[in-house]
């Protein structure tokens, strides 16, 4: 009797000191209507429509394998809404991996429904259990997908989160994802009010106990204002956090950002993509800036911004 109490204990204590390590992407898709209008300014190659880059961009989804992988710039030619288009991402994604192991939370952003630079959680149903999910909006009326009189123009931006726990370990934790307005077109600080809001709701309303991950395109850098803002609470930046630790990055991480020049000749400087992380530990960082082949066969990048991953211990 004694042994097989002890081998409970046992068992018991192996369970909970049991750590969580989790592959985190981020990866800003680029939306339909804004490769168009980048084609007809002859910024982009006609490659770069999402009808010819669409496989490629299944591709690097599909390669990375992440665990759980926020995206953002979602629309419905990519989700797949009545009349909306043919090419379902998610399901080139699942064709491309072989497998149904990802599900998708995500929620039509605009009061008509549709689906436009929204934000999206994707996560692997074999290891976790999704528990709750929604969406707000970085504004002062987080619960309605409208724009605020005198707010900054454009800035009624979503953010999407989920409640997940461990099909393992048991872990609860909370992820978000999310895309603030791009501050040089918006210089009336609609960066920094987009900040400001996701960090007041996100904070008011999520419980401080359990560990969470904020994913997203931030549209700002290292020093900026809107930085500062989103890193003034409860989440550290995994990038600027491993730096300061002198922990081990790929010297091309260090030197380039996480966006590529219009004409595909190389990345650009300056990280706007960014991984936080609350109660949890970097293990590992990286960007992907891979080529991939799209529908005429030449080599392009997916999306004018490359995957930001870490590796997290929760």
């Amino acid at each position: 009797m004694r042994r097989i109490l002890t081998f409970i204990f046992l068992i018991s204590g192996l369970a909970a000191s049991a750590q969580e390590v989790i592959k985190v992407g981020s990866y800003n898709v680029a939306e339909s209507d804004a490769r168009m209008r980048q084609v007809k300014k002859g910024n982009f190659t006609q490659q770069r429509y999402y009808c010819n880059s669409a496989d490629a961009l299944a591709t690097m989804i599909a390669d990375l394998d992440c665990d759980i992988i926020g995206l953002q710039e979602v629309c419905d030619s990519m989700w797949v809404q009545a009349g909306s288009g043919n090419i379902d991402l998610r399901k080139m994604v699942a064709e491309k991996r072989g497998d149904a192991d990802y599900d998708w939370v995500l929620f039509p952003n605009t009061t008509s429904g549709k689906i436009s630079y929204d934000s999206a959680i994707g996560y692997k149903k074999s290891r976790f259990k999704k528990m709750s999910s929604g969406i707000f909006w970085m504004t002062e009326i987080p619960d309605q997908a409208k724009s605020v009189p005198g707010a900054p123009k454009g800035t009624d931006r979503p953010a999407v989160w989920a409640k997940f726990k461990s099909k393992q370990t048991g872990q609860i934790f909370y992820v978000y994802s999310t895309h603030l307005v791009l501050g040089s077109m918006h210089k009336d600080g609609g960066n920094e009010y987009n900040a400001t809001h996701f960090m007041r709701v996100a904070q008011d309303r999520f419980e401080p106990k359990y560990p969470s991950i904020v994913v997203g395109d931030f549209n700002c850098a290292v020093g900026s204002e809107a930085f500062n803002i989103m890193t003034s609470g409860r989440w550290a930046d995994t990038f600027e956090w491993m730096k300061a630790k002198g922990m081990e990055l790929l010297p091309e991480d260090l030197e380039y950002g996480t966006t590529a020049f219009n004409n595909e000749s190389g990345p650009r400087k300056g990280v706007i993509d960014h991984i936080m992380f609350y109660k949890a530990e970097p293990l590992k960082y990286w960007v992907d800036r891979r080529k991939f082949p799209t529908s005429d066969g030449t080599m392009h990048y997916p999306s004018d911004h490359f995957p930001v991953i870490a590796e997290l211990k929760l």
